[in-house]
């Protein structure tokens, strides 16, 4: 409604400045900071979590996304295109057999809608680039789930996108990771975004990450899945047999992407 388009007041923009510098606050704390009632703030956070900037908790926020380290996905797009080809078409031989794949937003999600858009499976994504992708497709359905649109990621996220997975039954899901380790599983850099993974790995009989070997090590902001909790991590060459082994240890089955020829 209107106050989706609403300018944010002095207020608001003050507690925008402050979760991105504490990462959580406190409705109670705010009100004794901006001498207000605690039902003006939960209001304030109410607006601050439909444009996204945080997430509701009880009794307070947090920060939804560390702002300062998230790439725009045009920009990721351009990086690794090798690895990002390798684990595309490692992963097309998972899906043999399947009827339906989820895919969710991302440069390695979007080189395998490439590849899969010369089937007839069935592609359910939030990904509007892999929409556009399957727009022109011969033959298979498509299933868009929509909800609060996030530029950085081109994606939709929020509780309508979670509503619109609920009552799918997917065979195989492929996510994207922004960071994996041992010690903070599969990350990624907004917590909303981090809901939809968790709910499309949920819909998914088999559920595999997809990261080339860059992001090993790497922690971004929100765990979405630990390492034992998916299928499969499917990654480029270019993780070390050490990180390998670490990993397999750490409970995650290691598909191994070669070179493309």
């Amino acid at each position: 409604g209107a106050g989706c388009r609403m300018k944010l007041n002095e207020r608001q923009l003050e507690i925008v400045r402050l979760i991105q510098r504490l990462r959580r606050l406190e409705v109670k704390d705010l009100g004794d900071r901006f001498k207000t009632s605690a039902v003006t703030i939960r209001k304030d956070l109410d607006v601050l979590q439909e444009k996204g900037i945080l997430l509701r908790t009880h009794g307070g926020a947090v920060l939804a996304e560390d702002v300062e380290k998230t790439v725009p996905v045009d920009a990721k797009l351009g990086q690794r295109p090798e690895a990002k080809e390798a684990i595309a078409h490692a992963a097309m031989d998972l899906v043999f057999g399947c009827d339906t794949v989820a895919l969710d937003a991302g440069s390695t999600t979007l080189a395998l809608a490439r590849l899969l858009k010369h089937t007839d499976i069935r592609i359910v994504t939030n990904s509007l680039l892999i929409a556009q992708e399957m727009a022109d497709r011969e033959s298979g359905d498509m299933i868009l789930a929509g909800g609060i649109w996030r530029r950085a990621s081109s994606c939709f996220i929020g509780p309508d996108t979670l509503q619109a997975l609920e009552g799918l039954n997917v065979d195989i899901a492929f996510v994207g990771v922004s960071g994996f380790s041992v010690g903070s599983g599969f990350t990624c850099q907004n917590s909303m975004e981090a809901h939809v993974k968790q709910k499309m790995l949920s819909r998914a009989e088999r559920r595999f990450i997809v990261g080339d070997s860059s992001k090993y090590g790497l922690r971004a902001f929100s765990t979405f899945a630990r390492l034992a909790e998916v299928s499969g991590l499917v990654v480029d060459e270019g993780l070390s047999q050490a990180a390998r082994e670490e990993l397999a240890r750490g409970g995650v089955h290691i598909v191994a992407a070669g070179a493309v020829s």
